[in-house]
């Protein structure tokens, strides 16, 4: 993320708009967790809704300058 934070800030890009839901965060958790991926106990899919939210609007902000579709979430 400071790549793309260095690479904001130099062209002077805002952040995107990301639409997770925090019911998308669940369901992202429970597939990462059945490919074998260790998650922090206790769970907070909010919270992990909310920190993927934060890095996909800077990362948005990259692909649209570019005119790069970003890759979406699937639950």
């Amino acid at each position: 993320m400071r790549l793309v934070d260095e690479i904001n800030g130099l062209l002077g890009l805002k952040p995107g708009n990301d639409e997770t839901a925090s019911a998308d965060g669940l369901k992202l958790c429970a597939r990462l967790s059945a490919a074998g991926y260790a998650l922090r106990s206790p769970l907070d899919a909010a919270e992990f809704a909310d920190r993927r939210r934060e890095h996909a609007r800077r990362v948005q902000a990259v692909a649209a300058h570019l005119g790069t579709p970003t890759a979406p979430l699937l639950p």
